[in-house]
């Protein structure tokens, strides 16, 4: 093959440092029959039906190329050499993959990604007479697809609607039928950090129709029962469709029938995933669901029901999967009705946006879920165990952080003491205290961003017993608290966040009855983390068994601009019953600033890839690996759709799953493509 050229490990795309090995180099040549690139069919998937079968699905496997090479000396190349380089190659390649780059006789250029490597070298008279072996065979375990040099596509920007949306060629696209190579990197244009993003390629399902759209806007579409058109702040276009008075029961509220009175239906075809960006005020209590139906509605199939996770913010809803297939006579059109309700009746409940992202060739989305904000602190703001010699706790000097201070004016006289001695405790028995006028004991400044824990025991369970964290505290009628609330031994604990402004408590969240958080004399945790976009996530321990994320959510209370975007911590103790005494006891308090995680930092980049998914740190001085994604790694549909290629994707400072999308940001996404093949030439 002497108008080929075959390279190991080439500087072009090897991502770490190697040599490269140049198979036609002379000491080491292919023979004469040539190299067998190996198969480069797919595996369908077949469904048995009575008339034959049809294919559901496939994968394109590995595939094995087989290269025949001549060994010998060569100039300053001695066979001996040329053997080691060869061996020395292929450990490297058995050890952590590798590359291939081919040179074609006509001037293409590919790479294909090798996962394993062999070689046979059988050692014979001619090699031990003469330097010389004839029959050494060089076996390459590769990915399917040979991949061509980079191509950068246009930056797009949006700087007016929710998501990004934008379409390209694919005219120079390559054959390989998942698709080609891809980086799509994104930038953040607007100076907030986004802990969520969807995304989706659509081809063989694109349409410009204005029916086939990615994206709608709620009041374009037809409203139902009493639902109205509402101006809100904080909505992509100004304007929501409310529902004031929702029934127990599934209420409609909104019809994809596009103008008023429905008149003109979506004509989106295959398998898609719908999502809405959706409010209400009254937190908790609302549930909704999409039905939908190809035709007329007659046999609509009914998504599972998601509940909002708490009221006054945006939040991005899924509404599952929409099978959209094309009836085999007639004009074809699909319909959906979101439906909502309450659990108590008169809830209210608006839609904002919905997107219909197409799942048949490339899409998934990527979600921080709470837990990333609730990283172990590598730095302390402030620590204490309480070691001080028994005495008031007020003005005593912590391990780190500075002095306690208990001396709120507007809470109960009677302080916290520290135990001294062997046990080196914070403790309080002081019965009757007014309601939400226990005891506050804070240290440190006011701060923003912050992680707040502590340890707590009870010597006896009764109503009427808080025991928490403080957050965002500013004066006794403002300030964010976690705290165990217990009620009687029978039916043990529940932790409830809660929060405190202008002297008025709203609660955010509690968990079930179900788990017994405080018990008499076990040790338990509390930890409460709050970031600058009033995000918030509490993790609980019991006898130091870890129990993840138990509440989370969002409050713009806790956010830039509202009344608790930044205050002091501590923790916090209430017993509003006269008997029986109990004391209660903490451990182990400690503050720090979290580091807070992001899919996307505010002014920086993301690259979604077909390789993988990573981000930029929030100084842009590093990438890193971001997990994820759910759904497909992307790729660019290529010449085997043909036509047009649609890119969307949509960001969230939520995670999408349970905070809030608070919040309309600008990105910009720009597109670089590898074209890929079956069988280059």
């Amino acid at each position: 093959m002497p108008n080929e050229t075959i390279v190991l490990d080439p500087s072009e795309v090897a991502t770490s440092t190697r040599s490269e090995l140049n198979i036609n180099s002379g000491a080491i040549e292919v023979r004469q029959e040539g190299i067998d690139w190996g198969t480069a069919a797919i595996e369908a998937a077949m469904a048995q039906q009575t008339p034959g079968e049809s294919v559901v699905d496939y994968r394109v496997p590995n595939r094995e190329i087989t290269i025949p090479l001549v060994m010998r000396t060569s100039g300053t190349v001695t066979f001996n050499s040329a053997r080691d380089q060869l061996g020395t190659k292929v450990a490297q390649i058995q050890a952590a993959g590798g590359w291939l780059k081919r040179v074609t006789a006509q001037g293409g250029t590919y790479f294909a990604d090798i996962v394993s490597a062999s070689v046979l070298i059988p050692g014979g008279w001619l090699q031990r007479a003469r330097d010389v072996e004839t029959e050494a065979v060089l076996t390459l375990t590769a990915r399917p697809d040979f991949y061509g040099a980079e191509e950068t596509l246009s930056d797009h920007t949006e700087t007016s609607a929710a998501e990004i949306t934008f379409t390209e060629t694919t005219t120079n696209g390559g054959d390989f039928p998942l698709g080609d190579r891809v980086r799509v990197v994104i930038d953040e244009d607007d100076a907030d950090s986004q802990r969520g993003l969807f995304w989706s390629f659509r081809a063989r399902h694109y349409a410009s129709a204005s029916t086939a759209q990615s994206a709608l806007e709620a009041e374009s579409l037809s409203i139902l029962d009493t639902a109205t058109r509402v101006a809100k702040t904080g909505a992509s276009g100004g304007t929501v469709v409310t529902h004031g008075t929702l029934m127990t029961n599934w209420t409609p509220v909104l019809d994809t029938g596009i103008s008023y009175g429905g008149t003109v239906f979506l004509t989106h075809t295959g398998t898609n995933r719908i999502y809405g960006r959706v409010f209400s005020t009254s937190g908790t209590l609302v549930q909704t669901r999409l039905i939908w139906d190809v035709g007329d509605m007659v046999y609509p199939v009914e998504n599972a029901a998601q509940r909002l996770y708490d009221g006054g913010t945006f939040h991005i809803i899924d509404y599952g999967e929409v099978r959209l297939d094309r009836v085999p006579t007639g004009t074809h059109r699909w319909e959906g009705i979101i439906q909502a309700r309450g659990d108590v009746g008169g809830e209210a409940f608006s839609i904002d946006r919905l997107w219909i992202v197409n799942q048949d060739e490339s899409a998934g989305f990527i979600s921080l879920p709470p837990e990333a904000l609730s990283g172990e602190p590598s730095t302390f703001l402030g620590r204490d165990s309480f070691n001080q010699s028994a005495g008031n706790l007020n003005a005593a000097a912590a391990a780190v952080g500075g002095a306690w201070d208990t001396s709120e004016a507007s809470f109960d006289g009677v302080d916290f003491t520290t135990t001294g001695g062997t046990a080196f405790l914070a403790q309080r028995a002081e019965p009757s205290d007014a309601a939400n006028a226990g005891r506050p004991a804070l240290l440190g400044s006011a701060v923003t961003g912050c992680g707040v824990q502590v340890d707590a025991k009870f010597s006896a369970v009764a109503s009427g017993l808080r025991q928490g964290v403080l957050a965002r505290y500013t004066d006794a009628g403002n300030y964010m608290l976690v705290a165990v609330t217990s009620a009687t031994a029978a039916d043990g604990s529940t932790v409830v966040a809660s929060k405190r402004v202008s002297s008025t408590n709203t609660e955010l969240g509690k968990t079930s009855g179900s788990v017994y958080w405080g018990l008499a004399n076990i040790w338990y945790t509390l930890r409460l983390t709050v970031d600058a976009a009033g995000n918030w996530a509490v993790t609980a321990w019991i006898a130091g068994n870890p129990a993840g994320v138990v509440l989370s959510g969002q409050d713009g209370a806790l956010a830039a601009g509202g009344a608790l975007a930044s205050g002091r911590v501590g923790f916090y103790d209430e017993y509003t019953i006269s008997s029986p005494t109990i004391t209660r006891n903490y451990d182990n308090f400690v503050t720090w600033a979290p580091a807070a995680n992001a899919v996307m930092y505010a002014s920086q980049s993301m690259e979604l890839a077909t390789t993988g998914i990573t981000r930029e740190d929030s100084a842009g001085a590093v990438w890193v690996a971001v997990p994820g994604p759910y759904g497909d790694l992307p790729r660019m549909p290529n010449r085997s759709s043909a036509g047009t290629v649609e890119f969307m994707a949509k960001a969230s400072r939520g995670d999408m799953r349970t905070l809030s999308d608070p919040g309309i940001d600008d990105i910009s996404a720009r597109i670089y493509r590898r074209p890929s093949y079956l069988t280059p030439d």
